[in-house]
């Protein structure tokens, strides 16, 4: 039986559906020991896995707590998307107290280590400024699309489109447009939302 993992399991250190296996419910189970041990033993990658695992109740019953506290420790080792995952669970008061200074924060740390959704949020922050700096604000979604951010290059070939001098800046909108169609943008809701 082959099974599928969701985005955010997608390269665990264990494959559930790498190949058939004759009982997944033990391999599941041993694998999520392995990880375990691998957590406690202070491997920050493991910890952030484990971290998704219990927030998701996958493998492991369902304990946001504990997925706080895995996630702290990862992101306290570095691991970047840790730091954006504990910047949500904080900003959201799940497994704790709302903590909108160390939301802010980590989502900070993980911006600046290049984390895709972490720069787009950045960014999506700035434009609601009450005078935005939209060169501030391209830069943060520059940086989401080149870390693969579909979402921030749409963003950046509408401000192309939309800024002063559109017609000098249809080369830099195309270029946008295609990586965010490269990045799996789907660009045919945009065309229903104009009806």
């Amino acid at each position: 039986m082959k099974h599928n993992l969701p985005h955010y399991e997608r390269g665990l250190p264990f494959q559930l559906g790498a190949q058939p296996v004759e009982s997944p419910v033990v391999d599941v189970v041993r694998l999520m020991v392995a990880l375990i041990a691998s957590a406690d033993a202070g491997d920050g990658d493991a910890q952030h896995r484990l971290g998704l695992a219990c927030f998701h109740g996958q493998g492991v019953e369902k304990n946001l707590a504990a997925a706080r506290r895995l996630q702290r420790a990862a992101a306290e080792q570095g691991v970047v998307d840790a730091q954006f995952e504990l910047s949500l669970l904080l900003a959201q008061g799940l497994g704790g107290p709302v903590d909108a200074r160390g939301a802010r924060r980590w989502e900070q740390r993980a911006a600046d280590a290049g984390h895709a959704r972490a720069c787009l949020n950045r960014g999506v922050r700035l434009t609601r400024a009450r005078r935005p700096d939209l060169a501030e604000v391209a830069r943060w979604y520059e940086r989401a699309a080149k870390a693969g951010s579909a979402e921030a290059a749409a963003r950046l070939c509408k401000m192309q489109l939309a800024g002063p001098g559109a017609a000098r800046k249809q080369a830099a909108a195309r270029r946008w447009f295609e990586r965010a169609a490269a990045l799996g943008y789907d660009w045919s809701r945009e065309a229903k939302g104009s009806r």
